[in-house]
């Protein structure tokens, strides 16, 4: 589904463009736990799938001393 809107803006025109992208059909199956985890990037992404995605920060903030250990 694609939409063009024109807008005009006092003697300026501007084209906005919106498109719907596809998403990734990648998903990530745990046969242990029976639990589907799909990559929530577009299809086509250059980068790896969302769930090889890391973040540091985020377990450090959310581990209960502030202190990544186990």
């Amino acid at each position: 589904m694609r939409q063009h809107l024109d807008r005009h803006v006092g003697l300026a025109h501007c084209l906005y463009r919106l498109d719907i992208l596809p998403l990734c059909p990648a998903r990530l199956r745990d046969l242990a736990t029976h639990t589907v985890t799909p990559c929530a990037y577009f299809d086509h992404h250059p980068a790896p799938h969302s769930f090889f995605v890391t973040d540091p920060l985020g377990d450090l903030i959310t581990s209960p001393n502030g202190i990544d250990e186990p």
